[in-house]
């Protein structure tokens, strides 16, 4: 089970699970190996919460193999968090690269489930990105894309994600072994979601914001759906 930004309140109350235990002794019998040994137990990941306080607490509760790397785009992109983590100077550099990506793959495979990243609608770039991990992993299933959704990106790449057979060849180049060509970049200012065009009456969109961050407002209208499956669950 996975807890979002660093626990939240839970790291800072870690201390009240024991008063609780020691005033109830039925609830002590329902954890005999004590309350960290069950909050150790947990994934938490970083999304909004690197500030050094925070994470220190953290690192001290749990081991670093509970510990996630999240951004909770779109309140904070990667770059923000990464920089963020690293600024905080609370993990090593051994512990930097032991995060992220692969952590997650890791805990997949562990409970034999294989890799679909979807890539079409991040763009080149990321497409890339998801190639090198792929071909990296022993649970790889597919990568999600779409082939032909904007003519555009095969313009602002060198080389260009081409499928091949129906695969995708993993380039050998320094890096992700692409380069951006900033005047084809130039030519296609964003403009929101090209592959998905919609509308501001379709309801996929918050009043008044459609024209903002579209590829996370498309999400806007399925609140209502997700909200109903939560209480359910509870």
């Amino acid at each position: 089970m996975e807890i979002f930004n660093a626990g939240g309140s839970l790291v800072a109350f870690a201390q009240r699970f024991y008063g609780a235990i020691e005033n109830n002794p039925k609830l002590a019998e329902a954890v005999p190996k004590g309350p960290e040994y069950y909050l150790r137990r947990f994934y938490y990941d970083v999304a909004q919460a690197y500030h050094p306080v925070t994470l220190r607490a953290l690192k001290t509760l749990v081991p670093m193999s509970q510990i996630l790397f999240g951004t909770d785009f779109a309140f904070r992109t990667a770059l923000q968090t990464i920089e963020g983590i690293e600024k905080s100077g609370v993990f090593n550099a051994q512990e930097l690269r032991a995060r992220g990506v692969h952590r997650v793959d890791a805990m997949a495979e562990a409970h034999h489930i294989v890799v679909a990243p979807h890539s079409g609608s991040l763009g080149p770039i990321a497409e890339f990105a998801a190639l090198h991990v792929l071909a990296a992993i022993p649970n790889t299933l597919i990568l999600e894309r779409l082939e032909d959704d904007w003519a555009g990106r095969y313009e602002v790449t060198d080389p260009v994600p081409r499928t091949v057979d129906g695969y995708l060849p993993v380039p050998d180049r320094p890096g992700l072994g692409v380069d951006i060509v900033e005047d084809a970049v130039a030519r296609y200012p964003s403009k929101k979601n090209v592959a998905v065009s919609g509308s501001p009456d379709t309801g996929a969109y918050e009043m008044g914001t459609f024209d903002e961050q579209v590829y996370f407002q498309t999400r806007f209208h399925r609140r209502k759906a997700f909200a109903r499956s939560s209480r359910r669950s509870r």
